[in-house]
């Protein structure tokens, strides 16, 4: 995925708190995550450009390994992506 400027200046200003936390930049995903025991944790970045505006949409997700493992068996996913998939993703606005 093609990174823009904005990404990059965003992930920038986020960097050290993120990184302070246990996450790492995974620019090429849109996300910053944190491995766990049991799977990993993300914060996703989705842009929307509309010329003279950029909304940001930012959502939270989870893996757990083993119910990933059960469910993608029944799943269309495409076989290599199938270990970044989250187990439960939510917009920060439905969260708050």
């Amino acid at each position: 995925m093609k990174i823009t400027p904005f990404e990059l200046e965003l992930y920038e200003k986020l960097s050290s708190f993120f990184t302070e936390s246990g996450f790492v930049l995974l620019a090429e995903k849109k996300q910053f995550r944190k491995v766990t025991n049991l799977g990993f944790q993300n914060v996703i970045f989705s842009l929307s450009d509309y010329g003279n505006e950029v909304w940001l949409e930012v959502n939270f997700g989870l893996r757990h390994h083993e119910i990933e493992k059960i469910a993608q068996q029944f799943l269309g996913n495409a076989e290599e992506y199938r270990a970044d998939a989250n187990t439960l993703v939510i917009s920060i606005g439905k969260f708050n």
